[in-house]
C-alpha cells in the first residue's frame, strides 16, 4: 500500500522534507538547496 501524506498547510509540507519556514502561509522550496529530502512521496 502506498503511503499517504495529508497536508494541511504548505508549512506541513515544509517540515516534513526539512525545508526552511519563513512564513506560515508560503514557501520556496529549493529543492537543490536542502541537504536531505524526501525523493519518493
Amino acid at each position: 500500500m502506498e503511503k499517504i501524506l495529508k497536508v494541511h498547510s504548505v508549512n506541513d509540507y515544509a517540515r516534513y522534507i526539512g525545508a526552511e519556514e519563513l512564513h506560515p502561509l508560503i514557501s520556496v522550496i529549493h529543492y537543490d538547496e536542502l541537504e536531505h529530502w524526501v525523493k519518493n512521496l
